[in-house]
């Protein structure tokens, strides 16, 4: 008897907590483009074993121009940054062994 692919758990179900921000600072080593940002993680096994992505982290808004300056130079900054953008995941599962983080930027 076939099985029904519906029934199938090609993701195995595990609590994800989203990513927290911890803070922006500046001195990031490599120059960070202006712009919106979100991260989210999967983890994943030896054998390749992927989990499902976690949720996307609070957007971060990160720009080139002080913090102090007007609402338009601010959202429209599309120059490069030294800033660096800290983000902690809490409660992950040891049952596996990587990692995997992605960074969404939107312009």
């Amino acid at each position: 008897m076939a099985e029904d692919p519906s029934t199938l758990l090609f993701n195995p179900i595990i609590d994800m907590y989203k990513p927290i921000l911890i803070g922006m600072t500046d001195g990031g080593s490599t120059p960070m483009s202006a712009g919106n940002y979100q991260a989210a993680y999967r983890l994943t096994k030896n054998n390749g074993a992927p989990s499902a992505y976690s949720e996307l982290s609070s957007m971060v808004s990160v720009t080139g121009t002080p913090m102090s300056s007007l609402y338009a130079d601010y959202v429209g900054s599309q120059t490069g940054t030294n800033k660096l953008i800290e983000w902690e995941v809490s409660n992950i599962d040891t049952d596996y062994d990587f990692i995997e983080f992605v960074v969404l930027r939107r312009i």
